[in-house]
């Protein structure tokens, strides 16, 4: 799983996409996840050192659109 702050889906379920010379990721789904859902290990597996840090960047996001 990996988290990604879109205003619309930017991936498509079933395509495949080049990350490097080598390597590719596949999607498989693509859907939207409440904020209140996010537990520490989706932050830490995102790069965030807590959920707090995490829904702090997201609102930040948000709040620019």
């Amino acid at each position: 799983m990996t988290l990604r702050a879109w205003l619309k889906p930017q991936a498509t379920p079933g395509k495949t996409y080049k990350l490097g010379a080598s390597e590719s990721i596949a999607v498989t789904a693509v859907e939207p996840m409440p904020l209140s859902e996010l537990r520490p290990r989706d932050a830490k597996a995102s790069g965030f050192s807590s959920t707090d840090e995490l829904v702090a960047m997201l609102r930040k996001l948000n709040a620019s659109d």
